[in-house]
């Protein structure tokens, strides 16, 4: 998978790597560039692809991440414009092998694994390990003969991150200690990219008004889990759930007021529902719960526990909840796999129970 292109970037030449670095072999596309490693050095020019070129996980393009020293990278060229690439078997140096690796990383877990993976086996460490807080959150290696080195590498006002090495005394250890200083500052630069990218990530898929998930992240997970559910046997539920008198609401006391009803509605849903469930908000007044390993009816005993109350709450302004429910066993014996069905079907018991009279709750019946 490519590295996103908010995560890489054309600037910020001098002291950075800008991609390549030692051998290319292989396929990827066509590239019309020179590849070039830029260090504490002054800049070299370096012309880009005019396209990506993808291989091992990463976008070939300017990746931002400090290098100690441009003599120490060699930097070769690539065939001429035009000339095809096959696979990706060696790329430079080991630290530009490991600046590489860190940077494909598509989160902080996988990240902080590489880390601690690469420093053993690649760079010859006792042990390494990453602390956030007061937890271990990934170790390799054996240690216990020396006191760790401990570098700080997340940045400043936020949760400590901290990378633990242990390494083997010798009299060069100041020398060896600037070293991994460079290999820390790779790491400190990825994990910024790596954080920016999940808080880009997480806010594309977050209603801004309620903070639940919006409509197209429950449309991908529910296609995965739904599939998951029916290839195992097991159950799953769906809540649409609308609020009544929403309406009248937003024309009495104006849309501020609504946007609070809709806030603490929202509230309402985290209260009441299991940490593994999924809420989203559906659009307008309407949210759509997903529920893995209940059947419709252990769904209603929490919607009536929900719906009673919300209605009873000051803060609802006389909104209640209506919610239709449908589980897995409702699904048609020819299903076309298509989560629409489904929902479709919690959607018709939700109508059905607005038009028996709104603040009532009904349960599809098995296919």
């Amino acid at each position: 998978m490519g590295l996103p292109q908010e995560r890489v970037g054309l600037g910020e030449l001098r002291g950075e790597l800008a991609y390549g670095g030692g051998e290319m072999k292989g396929s990827a596309g066509h590239v019309s560039c020179d590849l070039c490693i830029v260090g504490s050095a002054p800049a070299r020019p370096a012309r880009w692809p005019s396209r990506p070129v993808s291989g091992r996980g990463y976008t070939a393009a300017l990746l931002q991440v400090v290098l100690p020293d441009a003599d120490a990278c060699r930097c070769e060229r690539v065939p001429q414009p035009g000339a095809e690439l096959e696979t990706v078997e060696e790329i430079g140096t080991p630290l530009v092998q490991f600046a590489l690796r860190v940077m494909e990383a598509p989160s902080c877990a996988i990240l902080y694994s590489v880390v601690v993976d690469e420093m053993v086996q690649k760079f010859g460490v006792r042990r390494s390990a990453v602390n956030v807080g007061q937890t271990i959150v990934a170790e390799s290696g054996e240690g216990g003969m020396a006191p760790p080195w401990r570098f700080r590498i997340s940045a400043k006002g936020e949760i400590s991150v901290e990378l633990e090495i242990e390494v083997d005394r010798s009299e060069d250890m100041l020398v060896i200690r600037q070293q991994f200083l460079d290999l820390v500052s790779v790491v400190r630069r990825a994990l910024s990219h790596v954080k920016r990218f999940e808080s880009e990530s997480l806010m594309a898929r977050r209603d801004d008004l309620t903070g639940l998930e919006n409509r197209r992240s429950m449309e991908l997970a529910l296609e995965t889990e739904l599939h998951r559910a029916v290839a195992t046997g097991r159950r799953l539920s769906l809540m649409m759930i609308d609020l009544d008198h929403f309406k009248a609401v937003n024309d009495s006391d104006g849309h501020a007021a609504g946007d609070e009803v809709l806030r603490v509605a929202a509230e309402f849903l985290r209260a009441h529902l299991r940490t593994q469930d999924r809420i989203a908000r559906w659009g307008g007044d309407e949210f759509l719960v997903m529920m893995a390993d209940l059947d419709g009816a252990q769904a209603r005993v929490v919607a009536e526990r929900l719906r009673g109350e919300f209605g009873s709450d000051i803060r609802a302004r006389g909104a209640t909840m209506s919610i239709g429910i449908a589980d897995t066993s409702t699904l048609p014996a020819n299903w076309d796999g298509r989560a629409a069905t489904l929902i479709s079907n919690a959607d018709a018991c939700l109508y059905a129970g607005k038009r028996a009279g709104r603040n009532r709750i009904l349960v599809a019946q098995v296919a």
